[in-house]
């Protein structure tokens, strides 16, 4: 299953997939190609069933950051994760979100390197620290799209797309309501 697809440049390319079309058998899986498709590689894969790979950030260059979408239907298994990478995809980090089988993560919105939200089922988080740790926010249910633009004045600004669309404000290194 593929998912999302991201063009670093002309010739390289990450992919947003899942191990097996069988969510049970599934893990979360990012392939990378350098020869514009013509052959891709594995550059990360989840070890637990249940998971996939929905959407993909990358807010500059070398630092991306990928959800990693579980259907555990286990109640125990609470951990909700993302994956970071600051190598320009070659190699992938997991990193926490939150604690909650009902957190299940749709998307990412990231300024640079270190503010940015996360969107899921219920509600969002916001992260101040390149997604070392999350805080919850208010930025609507199934947020599924997460954009920035900037003003030619220099001002920016961000919206979350999903049930209903948030205007998130202005984004420094600290969330902004």
């Amino acid at each position: 299953m593929l998912f999302d697809l991201k063009m670093l440049n002309k010739k390289e390319s990450i992919a947003c997939a899942a191990s097996s079309e069988d969510i049970a058998q599934s893990n979360a899986l990012i392939l990378k190609t350098t020869n514009c498709g013509a052959s891709w590689k594995k550059v990360y894969q989840s070890s637990r069933p249940f998971e996939t790979i929905r959407k993909v950030s990358f807010p500059m260059r070398n630092t991306g950051y990928v959800t990693i979408q579980s259907y555990n239907p286990n109640p125990e298994e609470k951990q909700q994760r993302i994956a970071k990478t600051t190598k320009g995809s070659e190699t992938w980090q997991e990193l926490n979100l939150v604690s909650d089988t009902k957190a299940r993560e749709f998307s990412y919105g990231f300024t640079d390197a270190l503010p940015g939200y996360a969107g899921n089922v219920s509600q969002g988080f916001a992260t101040s620290y390149g997604g070392v740790t999350w805080t919850p926010v208010d930025i609507g249910r199934a947020a599924n799209k997460i954009r920035f633009y900037t003003t030619k004045t220099g001002k920016q600004n961000g919206y979350s797309i999903g049930i209903n669309v948030y205007k998130l404000g202005i984004i420094l290194h600290y969330p902004c309501f």
